[in-house]
């Protein structure tokens, strides 16, 4: 039998991807630019729960965690989320 990487406590997320820098908070995620305020919880609960210490058993997933968390606040809040966007060019302000 053989366990799968999220049944060994080794989710299927490459850790270091979402840790770099240079990777949006919507790629943090996994939605689209355009996703309203339910889908960014349901993606952020998801993967929340994926990274927890309880499941998770690689050394770097409180990182993950944190950087899911600031993400999600970032992108739940209107005036942040659109500064955000302008600031990567992904909306442009009318």
């Amino acid at each position: 039998m053989v366990l799968s990487n999220v049944a060994m406590g080794r989710p299927d997320v490459n850790t270091d991807e979402i840790l770099r820098e240079d990777v949006t908070a919507y790629e943090v995620l996994g939605v689209a630019t355009d996703a309203n305020k339910h889908m960014i919880k349901k993606a952020y609960r998801a993967k929340n729960v994926r990274f927890h210490e309880d499941k998770c058993k690689l050394a770097r997933a409180k990182d993950v965690r944190q950087r899911l968390y600031e993400c999600y606040k970032m992108l739940m809040d209107t005036q942040r989320r659109a500064a955000y966007d302008e600031a990567m060019g992904l909306r442009k302000t009318v």
